[in-house]
């Protein structure tokens, strides 16, 4: 499992640095979709092997791995985007604060 995504990552760092005609803001951003996914999916796994022994645990690290894998699926739409309609990724990312807020609660 962590070879896989070791490779998925490597993948991605490397596709994103060899295209020539990418702005150094592009390649900023596709850094920050790589660690947010890879973060996503980290906390996820270790929520599901957590979930029959420390239920709450899970439950806090599911909720921080879905929001950290939303973030980066929305930086990756802001990768296509405009650089003057990257406000709309900045306020689609707002409510996942809220759902994490959320998540810390009893």
């Amino acid at each position: 499992m962590s070879i896989t995504v070791a490779a998925q990552t490597s993948t991605s760092v490397i596709a994103a640095f060899n295209f020539d005609g990418q702005s150094s803001s592009t390649k900023a951003l596709l850094v920050c979709v790589v660690v947010s996914n890879l973060v996503g999916y980290l906390c996820c796994i270790t929520a599901i092997m957590l979930i029959e022994r420390r239920p709450q645990i899970a439950r806090v690290l599911g909720g921080i791995g879905s929001a950290a894998a939303t973030m980066g699926f929305l930086l990756m739409i802001a990768t296509f985007l405009p650089s003057y309609l990257v406000w709309i990724v900045g306020l689609a990312c707002v409510p996942l604060f809220f759902v994490l807020s959320l998540t810390f609660m009893p």
